[in-house]
């Protein structure tokens, strides 16, 4: 019986696996299009800098709080210059900001932003609404499967219980029986 729970319970992780890699491949292809779409999507997806990049101009903008250099580069984790050679490479394009206090997306870039990003959480939270039906039917399945498996080996070691207690109480009268074992006194 544990076999059986460890079996399924690791069908069950490699079922959630697949789907997330599934997931993920989706996701890319859905980058890839996007990017082909408009330069600044292809500038910004094409590492994942860049895309961290793009997200923090974002919360400037929606925020009114520009981002500097320093802090830009501590949130991406990298140096400096290589946020300011992004910085400036965005700025020359017009898709970010230069203000006073730091950096931040351009209107258009905000708005870019808003329903690019929109519809590819539309398009990834319906698959994986999808998966996750799918990965709980697949749960429903397997609790199904392992209750009537249960009560199978109960019923299996209900009736091999009462046989053997029936041929015990023929041979010993030393016995107490109980519903579901032979006590031995």
């Amino acid at each position: 019986m544990k076999n059986l729970i460890k079996e399924l319970i690791e069908v069950a992780r490699s079922e959630a696996c697949m789907e997330y890699a599934s997931m993920e491949l989706a996701r890319n292809l859905q980058r890839k299009i996007r990017a082909s779409q408009h330069p600044a999507t292809a500038y910004f997806l094409s590492t994942e800098n860049k895309r961290h990049l793009s997200n923090l101009m974002y919360v400037a903008h929606q925020t009114r709080k520009p981002i500097g250099k320093l802090k830009a580069a501590a949130e991406l984790g990298i140096t400096r210059q290589g946020v300011s050679t992004m910085l400036d490479e965005t700025t020359d394009a017009g898709w970010v900001v230069k203000k006073r206090r730091g950096y931040m997306y351009s209107d258009e870039m905000a708005t870019r932003y808003t329903k690019t990003i929109g519809e590819m959480l539309l398009v990834s939270s319906t698959n994986l609404s999808v998966k996750v039906i799918r990965l709980s039917e697949f749960l429903n399945f397997m609790s199904s499967h392992l209750q009537l498996t249960e009560i199978l080996g109960e019923s299996i070691l209900q009736t091999g219980g009462e046989q053997h207690a029936e041929t015990d109480k023929k041979n010993k009268s030393d016995a107490v029986f109980n519903e579901k074992r032979i006590i031995k006194i």
